[in-house]
């Protein structure tokens, strides 16, 4: 039996004879249509589909969620104080949200607390325990807005295969430290690392500097 991709089979009864030809008939195989496209995976690109899928890959509804955040304050060598609280909050609108939600502190633990005077630790707390409960990264960060896609530059650090499931993990850096552009003051610099779904380009995980 001869076979070969292509062309058909024959069989042959084979004799005494040391050298044996066999010609095989032509043989098209009919496959289904296929078409190939071409995906950018420019970082800014990408960046735009974040944005454009945000509505579909967020929460649009109320919610509410159990919060930690920890502050700490040091001089040089010396840690002046530190704090951690736990709080629930609450979202009355969801994703997007014009004006925050409303936040309810459960435990307060002074790890460090400061010296006679703890203005700046009981305002750094009130900061951190109730500013950030409702401060959604995605939700409210600039960054995630269409206009300020020119205002970082974003670079294709890898691509994950883990399970069949792609992520894109894009770098990105601020060209300008400010509230405009980050969301947030007083930024000697603002850099990070976004992990995206390939599949429908949601954020997984946004790491920030």
């Amino acid at each position: 039996m001869a076979t070969c991709l292509g062309f058909g089979r024959q069989a042959l009864a084979v004799g005494a004879q040391p050298y044996l030809t066999v010609l095989l008939p032509p043989q098209a195989y009919a496959l289904a249509e296929v078409t190939v496209k071409a995906e950018s995976l420019d970082p800014r690109k990408i960046m735009a589909r974040v944005i454009q899928r945000l509505p579909r890959n967020y929460k649009q509804q109320d919610y509410d969620a159990d919060v930690y955040a920890c502050g700490s304050s040091t001089n040089f060598d010396s840690l002046l104080y530190d704090v951690e609280c736990f709080s629930t909050f609450y979202d009355a609108q969801g994703y997007r949200s014009a004006g925050g939600g409303a936040s309810r502190l459960e435990e307060v633990k002074w790890n460090k607390a400061t010296g006679p005077s703890k203005f700046w630790g009981d305002y750094h707390f009130a900061y951190t325990g109730s500013f950030t409960n409702f401060f959604d990264l995605v939700d409210e960060n600039p960054m995630f807005q269409a206009r300020t896609l020119k205002k970082y530059t974003y670079s294709l650090a890898s691509v994950i295969q883990d399970q069949g499931r792609e992520t894109l993990v894009i770098d990105f850096v601020a060209k300008k430290n400010n509230h405009r552009t980050t969301g947030d003051y007083f930024d000697q610099g603002y850099t990070g690392k976004l992990y995206i779904n390939r599949a429908d380009y949601a954020v997984t995980r946004c790491d920030v500097e």
